[in-house]
């Protein structure tokens, strides 16, 4: 096996442990997905990066700092969803970060792939 096809059938490994969510539950899917991914995250592939940044993501709680640095790096290297999962992240604690975020994900392209209107970040008062 090639080291392409090792990282594909990590991904699809840890996709497959997602989808079955409902069956595994949140601690036993989060542990498959993680040892999936860890040695990808630690060879600093990105995308392995984005992908556990945003499940751990979704889980909120205990995960929210893991998921912050994962997404950053992802964000800080040029993946523009990973930047717009950060902001999302970011959106109820810290609304400028948010912004920061979601304009970074501007910058990328990636709010004018997703949005019907990818200018909507502008709107997020700091102030709320």
């Amino acid at each position: 096996m090639t080291d392409s096809d090792d990282r594909a059938f990590r991904f699809l490994n840890a996709r497959n442990a997602i989808d079955e969510f409902d069956v595994l539950g949140e601690e036993a899917v989060l542990l498959k997905v993680r040892s999936e991914l860890k040695s990808l995250v630690e060879e600093g592939d990105m995308e392995a990066c984005e992908v556990l940044g945003t499940y751990l993501s979704v889980l909120r709680g205990d995960h929210v700092e893991e998921a912050v640095r994962l997404l950053s790096l992802a964000a800080d290297s040029g993946r523009g969803a990973a930047a717009h999962n950060l902001g999302t992240l970011y959106f109820p604690l810290d609304k400028s970060l948010s912004r920061r975020a979601y304009e970074r994900a501007y910058e990328l392209g990636t709010e004018q792939q997703i949005c019907s209107d990818p200018l909507w970040w502008k709107r997020i008062n700091s102030d709320d």
